[in-house]
């Protein structure tokens, strides 16, 4: 049998291809081999710089481990490293030192001593609500110290979110929170010695605009502010009585650097007016600059209103002697002209050629010799008649002849005190004053009202006269003669008793009237004042001392009858510190707990948050803003049973009268009077009303 081989051979021509074909082949596998052998080297250079990097990232990475050890060691804050169980893992030396070696593992909350509150005001932190806390929190050192440390608390999250823990970084501020209480201790007795001053102190920025960057509280007062925050910001400029005046003051302080005891009318807030002595200074920075202006004003008021009433009381005086000098003078001429007169009229008939003219001569001539008479009252020169007289029965006897010489659509009120004492006094010169002023009250009154006339007795106080020169401490008898005509402004009211000084139209005053009446009540050792606003009528008080020998008599009956004080709270409020002050004194005196108010609004802030502890409150009727007539209607709101006493300049029956009927139950008046002061008071407290 016969098969087919197993390998039959090729065919020549394919035998003839192999050795190129395998040439081929090896050429391609060494150029394969090559570039696998590149790929290697390449991947291994990769590999040998990944190793390098690496190399270079572990060192770096030790050098900043290393470096972050050595600046969390030298760093003097506490570091400290707590895990989700607020175990403490890791801390810094500074942590170490100030806990002690064993605070690793321990639980955070074992070194907050009492501090538990606190501790746990970090919560918010490990409940994912806070990032970032701040606490202080007093703990103890490994010495025992109690320390006071003040703790910046930082959350700690995984790459997921999760929070793991907390870093805390502390310091130490126990001597820093001392050294504050301390400033802290020293700023306020220093504001407090500031404060107590009753000197204003200030400093104020340069124009424009100046204003006060630091204040005292008796600045604050001065100006009429409720605090020094209200008075700081404000320009000074508008605090002055003539804005012009500060720029000339600026120009001279810039230029000397300095200046002392400016007298300057200021402004307050509320619209008065006051009198300060004013010392300045500049301070210049390194550059010669102004930065700003310290001083300090003074309240001169009282000075220059004593110094006023001074140099009135000098000019009244140098002019009566010359109006008594003059007086004389006149008066022997006028003797020889109206008895040359009338010898030529006893020869001359009516119709004979020359009496008329005579007569009108002579008639000129008894004018003439009336204003000599009141230029001799006005002097003091007039010789007075004087004897013991019953003033109320002189009053009644006045307002006969008043009744009649008076328009009838003027009311003549009388309210006439008992038990008078008496006066030794010349009846007609009094009963001239009575007449001149109830006729100058007519000439206020064209379209009617009332004319007040009072009496009562009285005893003034050395405070009372230290502020009003010309009084002096004893017993008087008080002639109080009022109208509820258009009234006066304050400039008229410093002038009405100075000779020749009229506000009436020419040819009907010779402004003699007021003076003479000056002059009389001069000439009997008394006193007169006036008070008077406009639209809000006139009231004439004048003081006429008692009888001799029986003024220590009538002294030893005022001091019997004066009650007894009490332990009732009284709230005062007058706009007039003075006054305020002067009210003080005598109801602290009798035991008295006083309040002051120096406007109608803060009086009712303060019996609105003092209500139960205020028992009476005396109120002034006359005040800027809102008034003693508006607070008492506010009071009467907040406490329909409050207990009140109206005080006043002028009399209780006339303006007053309207605001005693609105609910006050009693009125002293002004300024105050020890005894009638502590009657009054005593009355309404003890519920028997005053009015």
């Amino acid at each position: 049998m016969s098969g087919k081989p197993s390998n039959p051979a090729p065919p020549a021509d394919r035998l003839e291809e192999s050795p190129a074909r395998l040439e081929q082949a090896r050429r391609e596998l060494e150029q394969r081999l090559i570039e696998r052998t590149k790929a290697l080297d390449e991947q291994n250079n990769r590999f040998q710089a990944e190793i390098a990097e690496r190399r270079r990232v572990e060192e770096s990475l030790r050098y900043i481990s290393t470096r972050q050890e050595a600046i969390l060691a030298a760093v003097p804050d506490i570091i400290m490293e707590v895990d989700n169980n607020k175990v403490y893992t890791w801390a810094n030396r500074a942590g170490l030192e100030f806990f002690g070696e064993d605070v690793i593992g321990q639980e955070a909350a074992s070194y907050f001593e009492g501090e538990q509150n606190t501790y746990q005001s970090v919560q918010p932190l490990f409940n994912g609500q806070e990032d970032v806390i701040y606490v202080e929190s007093w703990q103890r050192r490994q010495d025992g110290q109690k320390r006071l440390l003040a703790w910046w608390c930082r959350v700690l999250k995984d790459v997921s979110g999760k929070v793991t823990g907390a870093l805390s970084s502390a310091q130490d501020i126990t001597e820093r929170i001392q050294w504050e209480e301390a400033l802290r201790t020293s700023e306020e007795k220093y504001r407090s010695l500031v404060d107590s001053l009753p000197l204003g102190l200030y400093r104020n920025t340069p124009d424009p605009p100046g204003r006060f960057i630091m204040a005292n509280a008796a600045l604050a007062r001065l100006f009429g502010f409720e605090s020094i925050e209200e008075l700081l910001g404000q320009e000074v400029k508008n605090l002055y009585a003539d804005p012009a005046q500060r720029q000339s003051l600026l120009a001279e302080l810039l230029e000397t650097g300095l200046f002392s005891g400016k007298e300057i009318r200021f402004k307050r807030k509320d619209g008065t007016f006051f009198w300060g002595s004013v010392t300045a200074r500049a301070v210049r920075n390194q550059r010669g600059e102004v930065e700003f202006f310290d001083g300090s004003v003074m309240d001169i008021t009282e000075r220059k209103t004593l110094e006023d009433q001074l140099r009135q009381a000098h000019k009244m005086e140098a002019i009566g002697t010359l109006a008594g000098g003059i007086a004389h003078d006149f008066n022997n001429l006028l003797q020889a002209i109206n008895g040359y007169a009338q010898l030529l009229l006893l020869d001359l008939g009516e119709n004979d050629r020359g009496h008329h003219e005579l007569s009108q001569i002579q008639k000129a001539g008894e004018r003439g010799a009336r204003l000599v008479r009141q230029l001799l009252a006005f002097s003091r020169k007039m010789e007075a008649e004087r004897r013991p007289i019953d003033l109320n029965r002189l009053v009644i006897d006045v307002e006969g002849v008043l009744k009649r010489t008076i328009p009838r659509m003027i009311d003549i009120e009388l309210h006439l005190g008992g038990g008078l004492w008496s006066v030794n006094a010349d009846p007609v010169q009094v009963e001239q004053v009575i007449l001149n002023l109830g006729g100058n009250a007519a000439d206020a009154m064209p379209e009617g009202g009332r004319l007040i006339i009072e009496t009562q007795n009285i005893t003034l106080e050395e405070e009372y006269c230290r502020d009003h020169l010309g009084a002096t401490p004893g017993n008087y008898v008080l002639l109080t003669i009022s109208d509820t005509g258009h009234g006066m402004d304050q400039e008229t009211v410093r002038h009405i008793f100075e000779p020749f000084f009229t506000t009436k139209e020419i040819g009907k005053g010779t402004g003699l009237g007021l003076a003479s009446v000056f002059g009389i009540v001069k000439n009997h050792g008394g006193y007169i004042m006036c008070y008077s606003e406009m639209g809000q009528g006139t009231v004439f008080k004048i003081y006429l001392p008692v009888i001799e020998p029986g003024e220590a008599q009538f002294i030893q009956e005022v001091h019997e009858t004066i009650p007894r004080g009490g332990t009732e709270t009284i709230l005062v409020v007058d706009d007039e510190a003075s006054i305020r002050d002067l009210a003080r004194k005598i109801l602290h005196r009798f035991g008295y707990t006083v309040i002051c108010a120096d406007s109608g609004e803060t009086a009712v802030d303060i019996y609105q948050t003092r209500k139960g502890d205020i028992d009476l409150v005396i109120l002034d009727l006359n005040m800027p803003g809102m008034g003693g007539h508006k607070c008492l209607r506010e009071l009467l709101t907040l406490d329909p049973d409050v207990k009140s006493i109206i005080a006043s300049g002028y009399s209780a029956n006339g303006q007053v009268k309207e605001t005693l009927a609105s609910g006050a139950l009693g009125f002293v008046g002004k300024p105050y009077k020890l005894k009638e002061l502590a009657i009054t008071v005593r009355k309404v407290l003890d519920g028997k009303e005053n009015i």
